[in-house]
């Protein structure tokens, strides 16, 4: 994973013509939100399955990905590019 930036930045030292990018990030903040809620909502599912630290480090990782995308920290989408 990279920014926007760093993308636009390799397509067109290969020759490639920015056509759009649809940004996304909503997605991703909905994404990685209902990963958590599963999560959490499995939580005695997981008990003895899953190492207990390994848990709370995957929810606290995941609150991290939300709180980004909440914040404009991080985004997501799809470039379109053409060969030039």
């Amino acid at each position: 994973m990279a920014s926007p930036g760093f993308y636009r930045q390799q397509a067109k030292k290969r020759g490639l013509t920015e056509l759009g990018f649809e940004p996304l990030t909503q997605q991703l903040i909905m994404h990685y939100s209902r990963v958590l809620q599963e999560t959490e909502r499995r939580a005695e599912q997981l008990k003895g399955k899953i190492d207990d630290q390994y848990l709370e480090n995957m929810k606290a990782g995941l609150k991290r990905w939300v709180d980004g995308g909440e914040r404009g920290y991080l985004t997501w989408g799809v470039f379109r590019f053409r060969k030039a």
